[in-house]
């Protein structure tokens, strides 16, 4: 393997730097990855590029700017069909600057320069077992199956998905009989009778309905559609009725082989069944070699790059807004701690944290609440685990904000002074890796808002949280007598909380862009036998 130099600026005759896209398969989850690919693309625009977005999904720019605190200003959305990374290839041809940020996806670039951003890397010492599951099986149980792939319009909530008129519902399979069920929390006629549905522009018109008066669902039948792949139904009602607020969801069925195929395996293996949706595909080191410069999102992550691919990648620090946070001059004595709920990969162990909070009042904590704060991902299984979340916390002072708003966030972290972080407690770091917190953005922010870290030291956490601004810890035990200490020596928390607050500002967004645009200068090209 040999290196060498060149620029990954490429200017236009119009004197701009040319048009770059930042591709994230995930960006409708408006989560921590997606703030982190959105800073990817603030920073090329800043630079001169013209950026557009590449999901699959829809999302609003304006939800994203206010949930995330990201400017996504002169902007566009690109809405890719919703295929496999290998499949994807062409649409990265027309650009200057091809930057991939999506957890587990790496399509084959064809563009000028390309950046890979790695959230974690997948394994690609393929065993015969997984070489199978990834080459044969997952890709024919995609095939055989038949199920909704794409939901637009439609916002989750408390286990239920609630429609906007307007909502798109895609599928796995272009053409097949499908029902729709949706439920109304008032069943008015004048709002059911609004309902009409289409394909692309064309209105099409159910086979039959039923409806059952006990759930307020009626369930339209259609038959042989076309274009459900592509363009999908489009669900359309009466936006200005006073119940138009309640319209959901229950469910988006192909009526087929495939379609019962495919309840029947989500019923027996639900986090299986995730993977039909996204998530890792056979890879090989030739795709890798399309993009001249890999980057990670802390040295925990770039080591295991080393390890898992056999290549080199520059560490990059997610950027982090932490001019948002202002600490309060009067905290409350209250932990917190922020992640979504679920339960696959590195979970943010949301049930630990709540017995670990237990276990706290028991050995003297008194006056103290815990507050998590995190939105529920997709699927049964992971509004299952929030439930379970949410039982284990019965009878203690423990506040829980689904779906808080960016203005709640900030209040709470601005008035707390404990954070609490414990992804990879309870895993093998060596057997799964990827269980690890592969950087941390929320425990920056905590930081910058004056709250004293208190992490589970396992993945990159340690590469943020140093000894004088907070506490790493290994077992339970060392946990909770950190957090009682900092609980009753009001010096020793005050000390640590300004160290905090000064230490976060080594990642704050200026120092991450910085440093991207100077691996861009530098080019970093890798030419590999």
């Amino acid at each position: 393997m040999s290196t060498t130099t060149a620029k990954l600026f490429v200017k236009t005759p119009d004197g701009h730097l040319g048009k770059a896209a930042v591709y994230d398969r995930w960006f409708h989850t408006l989560g921590g990855g997606e703030k982190h690919a959105f800073g990817f693309a603030e920073a090329l625009r800043d630079m001169g590029y013209s950026v557009e977005l590449l999901c699959h999904q829809q999302f609003s720019i304006d939800e994203a700017e206010k949930k995330l605190g990201v400017d996504l200003s002169n902007m566009s959305i690109k809405i890719l069909p919703n295929r496999v990374d290998k499949e994807l290839s062409e649409y990265t041809r027309p650009y200057d600057l091809f930057l991939s940020c999506s957890i587990f996806d790496v399509i084959p670039s064809l563009a000028k320069k390309s950046v890979l951003s790695v959230f974690f890397p997948f394994d690609m010492r393929y065993s015969w077992k997984r070489r199978l599951k990834l080459r044969v099986l997952v890709p024919f149980l995609r095939k055989i199956m038949q199920f909704s792939t794409i939901f637009e319009r439609v916002s989750e909530k408390n286990g239920k998905k609630f429609l906007e008129s307007g909502a798109r519902i895609c599928f796995s399979v272009d053409s097949a009989s499908i029902e729709l069920a949706v439920q109304f929390e008032s069943y008015a006629f004048s709002l059911v009778d609004s309902v009409r549905f289409f394909v692309g522009e064309d209105e099409i018109f159910f086979e039959s309905r039923t409806t059952n008066i006990h759930t307020n669902t009626t369930t339209y039948h259609f038959i042989d559609l076309r274009g459900l792949h592509e363009k999908g139904v489009r669900i359309e009602f009466d936006s200005s009725s006073p119940y138009a607020r309640g319209v959901m969801l229950q469910s988006a069925r192909v009526r087929s082989f495939g379609g019962a195929l495919y309840y029947i395996f989500k019923w027996l293996n639900p986090v299986w069944e995730m993977r039909l949706h996204g998530g890792e595909t056979f890879t090989t080191k030739q795709e890798l070699q399309s993009y001249q410069l890999i980057v990670g999102n802390s040295a925990y992550t770039t080591r295991w790059i080393k390890t898992y691919w056999g290549v080199d990648a520059r560490v990059l620090y997610p950027p982090v807004d932490i001019s948002r946070f202002s600490p309060a001059t009067q905290k409350k004595n209250q932990i917190v701690h922020i992640g979504r709920f679920f339960t696959a990969g590195h979970s943010k162990k949301q049930l630990e944290l709540v017995r670990l909070f237990r276990q706290c009042v028991s050995d003297g904590l008194k006056d103290w609440e815990l507050h998590l704060i995190g939105s529920v991902a997709n699927g049964d299984v992971n509004r299952a685990y929030f439930e379970q979340v949410v039982a284990e916390a019965s009878g203690l002072p423990v506040v829980i904000h689904e779906n808080a708003t960016s203005e709640e966030l900030i209040e709470v972290l601005n008035h707390s002074k404990i954070y609490w972080h414990a992804t990879g407690f309870g895993e093998d770091m060596n057997e799964n890796p990827e269980r690890m917190e592969h950087f941390g953005i929320s425990t920056v922010e905590a930081m910058s808002a004056g709250c004293v870290p208190v992490v589970f030291d396992a993945g990159a956490q340690s590469e943020i949280v140093s000894e004088d601004c907070g506490v790493v810890w290994k077992t339970a035990e060392e946990a909770i007598r950190a957090t009682v200490t900092l609980s009753k020596d009001e010096k020793l928390w005050k000390m640590m909380s300004d160290y905090s607050i000064e230490r976060a500002k080594m990642f704050a967004e200026q120092h991450f862009v910085e440093k991207f645009r100077g691996l861009l200068e530098s080019g970093l090209t890798k030419n590999r036998e």
